[in-house]
């Protein structure tokens, strides 16, 4: 079992800012989850080349993220690669019960 390896991850909400207050990233919540690095894969949409993967997020098939959502782990943040472009939804798939989700994650700079 997979959930043997999870660890602590921070998951970031994108707020919204106004005139007097800048948009920002805040802590949501923490999940349980595995973050590992691939070798360098690419995604593709409609044929082409897309991003560059930077990670796997494994975690239990209950977790839902939105689009703008951070993830981070040991100090690094990732977004879901590809989450603005799937037309049901960063979790459409609905995995059989007990089994893992799996997230596609790009690394993004600090500050976002």
């Amino acid at each position: 079992m997979i959930d043997r390896f999870y660890k602590d991850i921070h998951v970031y909400k994108y707020t919204k800012g106004t005139f007097e207050t800048p948009a920002e990233y805040t802590l949501d919540r923490t999940i349980k989850g595995l973050v590992q690095s691939p070798s360098n894969v690419k995604t593709f949409n409609n044929g082409k080349d897309t991003t560059s993967i930077s990670g796997v997020l494994f975690t239990s098939i209950d977790e839902k993220f939105d689009e703008k959502d951070l993830i981070e782990s040991n100090g690094v943040r990732y977004k879901i690669a590809g989450a603005g472009s799937q037309p049901v939804g960063v979790t459409g798939i609905t995995p059989v019960r007990s089994q893992h989700a799996e997230y596609n994650l790009v690394y993004v700079q600090e500050g976002l």
